[in-house]
């Protein structure tokens, strides 16, 4: 099992549908960065197909999921740095699985 990380409004990311980033206001914001690109897509049972966007250089990728932006893979520096930017834009904090 993977740790994953989450960009959410809420204080919990498991309550994230009660403060939720919605799948709108993050695709305009990935399709509109210079620094994701869309990857491919992934196919849930329960909300369905949703875009994947990455960084062309890094194996993290984010995808919007239940009133927040999950982000898996590893994460060098600048990775980092585009997340905790991202959150900020979307009026968010990034956080992991435990928090």
């Amino acid at each position: 099992m993977g740790y994953d990380f989450h960009i959410t409004r809420a204080e919990l990311w498991t309550e994230s549908e009660q403060q939720p980033v919605t799948r709108e206001e993050w695709e305009a914001l990935a399709e509109g960065s210079a620094k994701l690109e869309r990857q491919g897509f992934v196919r849930w049972a329960d909300i369905g197909v949703q875009s994947v966007y990455g960084i062309s250089s890094s194996s993290a990728s984010f995808s919007w999921r239940h009133g927040r932006v999950v982000v898996t893979g590893h994460m060098d520096d600048a990775d980092w740095a585009l997340a905790e930017s991202i959150a900020i834009s979307l009026g968010a904090r990034l956080v992991g699985d435990d928090e």
